[in-house]
C-alpha cells in the first residue's frame, strides 16, 4: 500500500477536495504521518517483523511511498487522516461533529 492508495481517493472523497484546492499534499503528508504514528502507537503488534523487532516508522514526503502497514488498514489511516484534516479546518461548523465521526472509525477499524 502506498500514500497515495490513502490519500488519492479514500482521503480526497471525504474532504470534497479532489482538485487539490484546500489540502495540499504536503499538508496530508503531515496528517498521514500522524496517523501512521498513532496506529503504530494503539497497535505496535502491527510493526512486528519475524525476528521479534519492530518497524521503525519512516516520514511519508511522496504518494508512492510505500506504508509499513498491510492494506486491511487504509481505511483507518484515511480515518485518521481525515480526522485531523476536519479537526484543524474549522471553515465549516459541521468539521467538529465530522472529525468526531472519523475518530470514532479509526478506533473501531482497529
Amino acid at each position: 500500500m502506498t500514500a497515495g492508495d490513502v490519500l488519492n481517493i479514500p482521503v480526497r472523497r471525504q474532504l470534497f477536495d479532489l482538485d487539490k484546492d484546500r489540502f495540499p499534499d504536503t499538508t496530508l503528508f503531515v496528517y498521514l504521518n500522524q496517523a501512521l504514528v498513532e496506529l503504530g502507537y494503539r497497535r505496535p503488534d502491527l510493526l512486528l517483523k519475524a525476528d521479534q523487532t519492530l518497524n521503525t516508522h519512516t516520514a511519508v514526503t511522496a504518494l508512492s511511498d510505500t506504508l509499513e502497514f498491510d492494506d486491511e488498514y487504509k481505511g483507518a489511516l484515511a480515518s485518521y487522516t481525515i480526522y485531523l484534516a476536519f479537526s484543524e479546518d474549522n471553515s465549516q461548523t459541521h468539521n467538529a461533529q465530522q472529525a468526531q465521526v472519523h475518530l470514532a472509525a479509526f478506533q473501531q477499524a482497529i
